[in-house]
C-alpha cells in the first residue's frame, strides 16, 4: 500500500490527504514536524504543499506500510465510498458496507464493465487508485489485472 501512496501526484496526495479525518491529519502532523525539524504548534500553521512534501519525505524514509494502508482506506471508504461499493456491487463480491469479509472475489467477467460504469460517475485517478489496491487484494484476478492494465 505504501507504493500506491507514493506514487500518488501531488494533487491526489492533496485530495487524499483533505479526505481524511480531522484525528488522523493531526495524528500526521508529528512524522512531518520531525521531518521538518519542527514543534507542532508551528506544523500545524504550515502551508499544506509543505506538510505534504514532509509526509511523503517521512513515508518514504520509514517505510510506513500500515500507515499507508490507514490512508488509503480512511480515503476509499470515507469519501469515496460510493465508488468502492458500486465496483464490488457489480462484480459480485459480498461485503459490509465497502468491506470485504471474506473469500469472496470479484467475477472477472464483470470488472470490464464495472469499470467503465464506475468512470461515468468518478475521476478516473480514483478509479485507478481503487483498481490498484483491488489488484493488491486479489491478485490472482485476471479481469481486475486487465482493468488496471486497460486504464
Amino acid at each position: 500500500m505504501l507504493q500506491l501512496v507514493l506514487d500518488l501526484p501531488p494533487e491526489s496526495l492533496a485530495a487524499l490527504y483533505r479526505a481524511l479525518p480531522d484525528p488522523m491529519r493531526q495524528a500526521l502532523d508529528a512524522p512531518v514536524a520531525r521531518v521538518l525539524n519542527a514543534r507542532l504548534p508551528s506544523v500545524r500553521r504550515q502551508p499544506e504543499a509543505l506538510k505534504l512534501r514532509a509526509l511523503r519525505a517521512w513515508l518514504t524514509r520509514e517505510r510506513d506500510e500500515a500507515l499507508a494502508g490507514e490512508m488509503l482506506r480512511a480515503y476509499l471508504l470515507g469519501p469515496r465510498k460510493a465508488l468502492v461499493t458500486a465496483f464490488l456491487d457489480s462484480t459480485g463480491v459480498r461485503h459490509e458496507d465497502g468491506q470485504v469479509g471474506d473469500e469472496s472475489t470479484p467475477d472477472a467477467a464483470k470488472v470490464a464493465g464495472a469499470v467503465e460504469a464506475l468512470l461515468r460517475d468518478h475521476a478516473r485517478e480514483d478509479v485507478r487508485l481503487y483498481l490498484r489496491v483491488a489488484a493488491l487484494q486479489w491478485p490472482g484476478n485476471a479481469g481486475v489485472r486487465e482493468a488496471l492494465t486497460a486504464l
